[in-house]
């Protein structure tokens, strides 16, 4: 069996593909994502998409998607879809969901993770204040990253449009608190993990709490693993 077709069991009972697309794209090669995504899944039998509201390459994804389904070859539900909640849209979890699935052309995604445990100053379509400092995003005064994933696991147990919630770039501290706070336990933590960053002590806390860690960058590239 080809290690594309490997999955992982995740804490809520649904399954992950090991091997995962990551889908970040530099501007200039956005036109070429098209043909790339649809040959990774077609060609080389990916079945795991992993994706952003920040990435700006959702729609592209969508009518690859679209396509893909159209024609017959792959059926949704053998395609494993993640997206994520940026920041500036952590009052509004709920905006940036139905967002990215108005975009990726489907009524489900499989797994919705907490981009950042942060919440950055926006309006209300995720867009820095102006002026803003050099990085573009500036922190909320009052924010508290908690209540996005709080909001994020109502609407997991209320709706049918997430089959299961994570994070992503979640410290010991960070899940020690979600784990007091709220009655979901996040399937993933999404972290950059490789050999020059074994970050050991999260690997093990995560795996005493049934949480998958999900490697980006594991090779140093960006090719996304599940561990």
């Amino acid at each position: 069996m080809s290690i594309l077709q490997e999955k992982i069991q995740l804490n809520n009972g649904t399954a992950i593909p090991v091997v995962g697309l990551g889908t970040v794209t530099p501007d200039d090669k956005k036109p070429l994502l098209h043909d790339v995504v649809r040959a990774a899944i077609l060609d080389a039998g990916y079945r795991h998409i992993d994706t952003a509201w920040y990435y700006g390459v959702e729609p592209i994804l969508g009518e690859v998607l679209e396509e893909i389904f159209n024609e017959g070859k792959i059926k949704r539900e053998d395609i494993f879809i993640t997206t994520k909640v940026w920041p500036a849209l952590w009052k509004n979890p709920q905006k940036s969901l139905d967002k990215s699935l108005k975009d990726l052309r489907v009524d489900y995604v499989d797994l919705w993770l907490q981009h950042w445990p942060l919440t950055f100053k926006s309006d209300e379509n995720g867009q820095p204040p102006v002026p803003r400092d050099s990085s573009g995003k500036v922190l909320e005064d009052d924010g508290d990253f908690l209540d996005t994933y709080k909001k994020m696991a109502d609407i997991y147990k209320n709706s049918n449009k997430v089959k299961a919630i994570g994070v992503s770039n979640y410290s010991i501290g960070n899940l020690e608190r979600l784990l007091k706070e709220t009655d979901v336990v996040p399937v993933i933590d999404q972290i950059e993990l490789h050999p020059q960053l074994p970050l050991n002590d999260l690997v093990e806390f995560c795996k005493e709490h049934k949480i998958v860690v999900e490697a980006y960058s594991p090779t140093t590239s960006d090719l996304q693993t599940s561990l």
